[in-house]
């Protein structure tokens, strides 16, 4: 009876052993996701933080671009005013 006992307990054993190695590899898998998964979170807030200000610099640019197409065209119109007075029409 004494060898059964034996056997039983290293066949118990080599379960146990059998079960938590996965389970402890997943478990540093898990870990390591975690942590990927905050860098994660930090890179995109510093890129939303990046795009929201390029976006606002868009805006200015768009503004001024606008602002100098305005003086153009009133630059140009003015030069066609003086073309047409200088005609002598």
């Amino acid at each position: 009876m004494s060898w059964e006992i034996t056997v039983g307990i290293i066949a118990l054993f080599s379960f146990m052993l059998s079960v938590m190695t996965p389970l402890l590899k997943l478990n540093s898998s898990i870990t390591k996701l975690n942590c990927a998964i905050d860098e994660l979170r930090t890179s995109i807030a510093r890129s939303d933080d990046r795009i929201t200000k390029h976006g606002i610099e868009l805006d200015r640019h768009e503004k001024r671009i606008s602002h100098l197409e305005e003086t153009v065209k009133i630059q140009s119109h003015v030069s066609e005013v003086n073309n047409f007075t200088d005609a002598g029409f």
